[in-house]
């Protein structure tokens, strides 16, 4: 019996592909930081504006006001002018990091 035939259909499908059938469950040091960063920065988010909803927009804010912002944030509409504004604003940041950049690294001044 040969190699082929003691594969699997899925493992034989595969291999005709020029795939080898394994599962890799490792995460790159990057991918760790990234997920890790992310949650992070979500619960810091929600810690820290719980408590501004709850004191100056009452159970109103908390239970109406968050899911309605984050259903606008994740519809279509929402989403365009979010990359429109970031669309704008991102120019503007970059430029001042290269001119800080610039000057950090050299005798002359801001131009």
């Amino acid at each position: 019996m040969s190699a082929i035939e003691s594969l699997s259909v899925d493992e034989q499908r595969l291999a005709e592909l020029g795939y080898k059938q394994e599962l890799n469950r490792g995460w790159s040091g990057f991918s760790n930081f990234a997920i890790s960063l992310t949650i992070i920065c979500i619960l810091s988010g929600c810690f820290t504006t719980y408590g501004q909803a709850w004191n100056y927009g009452g159970p109103v804010a908390i239970s109406i006001g968050w899911p309605a912002t984050i259903t606008y944030l994740l519809s279509p509409f929402g989403r365009r002018n979010d990359a429109s504004i970031c669309g704008i604003i991102r120019p503007s940041f970059s430029s001042s990091i290269a001119r800080s950049f610039r000057s950090a690294f050299s005798n002359t001044s801001i131009s």
